[in-house]
């Protein structure tokens, strides 16, 4: 025991509390590592193992990987950088704070663009409802940059501390917003009679969200614990795994569904046409005389034709339409339309199409023999004669 200003220490005790505190500051860093390993991996694997199948919405889904990265390092060099009381580490230290607020409300616009994407991929957003959506992101960004001066959102302390700010909690509901916007869409989607795919396709986006509740929650309460990255890390790991799944159901060389994909799609839409209010069709087409252009030009070329067919297709259908080969060179379309002359503008389009591109091509013709039929909810559907009356 020692005495201090008549205060009596005891040396026993006081190196507890620096052991205690060495191991919470390297099970910080630990965890903050493990995020940044796991998020790497994914990361990579995204960009070059399935940079040629890539869909829009996951280039969004690689921007939240890499802001999530970002935020881990910041995060880590923020805490590490505390109580180093050298002017320039706390500039360093309120620079990185900012920068680590404004990337919180960047996350969450990332996250309603991706959930937009996925469930209206045929959505069109102009510019200013990108605008209208990006303003609570933009309210963060201004919060944390001003910040730097006046504290409302953090404070670096003289000894070079991080502490919150008296308006902190603006922060919350401000990004909140993006994940409870993406919950009604969500919601709106999964309740919704005519929807175009099974529910659980939806319902993994409604789980998503909860982690981050809870770990904001828990966050609030318990000061300095660091949970809200690594939860949504884990999200995104969870996102991951049923992107995979979902590449699973796709042929490799056009990206399309394949056949797997394509049997389940029918079942559920012979299930659902009894109570539908639209027309569903399906449209067969085979690439006429492929044998020809393999023998003649080699299978590489073969294998460009057939992916040339599957643009041509996403060109000329709606990314909400359900899209799939067959195996060899016979191609499937499945889809909603609400009169049933439809039909043969969607046809017509095809044929078009095809024309352009020959007109392009110089090494061979593409010719593409197409079948199709329509059914509506008074007539006897079946899968078999779902597949057979286009085919014929």
């Amino acid at each position: 025991y020692f005495y201090v200003n008549n205060n009596v220490f005891c040396i026993k005790n006081l190196y507890r509390r620096c052991v205690c505190l060495n191991f919470f500051r390297v099970q910080y860093i630990e965890v903050n590592i493990v995020g940044i390993i796991m998020l790497s991996i994914m990361l990579i694997y995204t960009l070059w193992v399935q940079r040629d199948i890539l869909m829009a919405e996951q280039q969004y889904f690689v921007k939240m990987l890499v802001v999530n990265i970002v935020l881990f390092v910041l995060d880590t060099f923020t805490y590490v950088l505390n109580y180093h009381n050298i002017w320039y580490l706390a500039a360093i230290n309120k620079v990185c704070c900012a920068i680590y607020f404004v990337l919180h409300g960047y996350f969450a616009y990332l996250w309603i663009i991706y959930c937009i994407k996925v469930l209206y991929p045929e959505y069109k957003m102009n510019s200013f409802k990108r605008f209208i959506i990006s303003l609570p992101a933009l309210a963060v960004v201004c919060l944390a940059v001003i910040s730097i001066k006046t504290g409302w959102i953090y404070t670096i302390t003289n000894a070079n501390s991080y502490l919150r700010g008296k308006y902190f909690y603006l922060m919350i509901p401000l990004t909140f917003i993006y994940w409870v916007m993406g919950l009604l869409l969500d919601f709106k989607e999964i309740l919704y009679p005519d929807r175009v795919r099974e529910k659980n396709v939806y319902i993994i986006l409604a789980v998503l969200p909860i982690p981050v509740f809870i770990s904001n929650i828990i966050q609030m309460k318990y000061y300095g614990l660091s949970v809200i990255w690594i939860s949504i890390a884990l999200s995104l790991l969870v996102l991951f795994i049923n992107v995979q799944n979902n590449y699973l159901l796709r042929d490799p060389l056009t990206g399309l569904f394949n056949k797997r994909q394509i049997n389940q799609q029918i079942m559920w839409e012979v299930k659902h046409i009894k109570n539908a209010k639209y027309y569903l069709f399906s449209i067969m087409i085979d690439v006429d005389r492929f044998k020809q252009i393999n023998d003649t030009y080699g299978h590489s070329i073969g294998d460009k034709a057939l992916i040339d067919v599957a643009g041509i297709l996403k060109e000329n259908f709606r990314k909400r339409d359900f899209i799939g080969r067959f195996g060899g060179d016979e191609f499937i379309v499945m889809g909603h339309i609400k009169e049933r002359n439809e039909i043969n503008i969607l046809i017509e389009r095809i044929k078009f199409l095809e024309r352009e591109y020959n007109k392009k091509n110089n090494i061979y013709s593409l010719s593409l023999s197409i079948g199709y039929s329509v059914f509506d909810k008074n007539d006897n559907i079946s899968f078999e004669n779902f597949i057979n009356e286009a085919d014929s």
